[in-house]
């Protein structure tokens, strides 16, 4: 990436439909609606601790659900808005449950 690229998040459902064969963008789609992201798409961070936290007994995706690893959140988050949480603050919240 050059210096005057700005990195620009797309949303799940936004990356499955334009790959709509694809199993993995299918089921990260499906828990992003599920779980209201379409809703508030600047709710980024809330939206995918909630994915993380799903408890979801009948759900037969929860196994396969993305962000189960907080790691996978921060790929998510362009270099703007990991620079705007700073990095303490940003792993304090990605470990904070999700309340219910």
């Amino acid at each position: 990436m050059n210096s005057e690229t700005k990195a620009v998040w797309v949303s799940p459902i936004k990356k499955h439909l334009d790959n709509p064969t694809s199993l993995r963008l299918s089921i990260n789609a499906h828990c992003w609606g599920c779980m209201g992201g379409d809703i508030d798409p600047e709710g980024r961070v809330l939206t995918m601790r909630a994915i993380r936290d799903c408890r979801s007994e009948f759900c037969s995706l929860n196994s396969v659900r993305p962000y189960r690893n907080g790691g996978d959140m921060l790929n998510e988050l362009t270099p703007d808005e990991l620079a705007s949480y700073g990095s303490k603050s940003l792993s304090e919240l990605l470990k904070k449950p999700v309340s219910a």
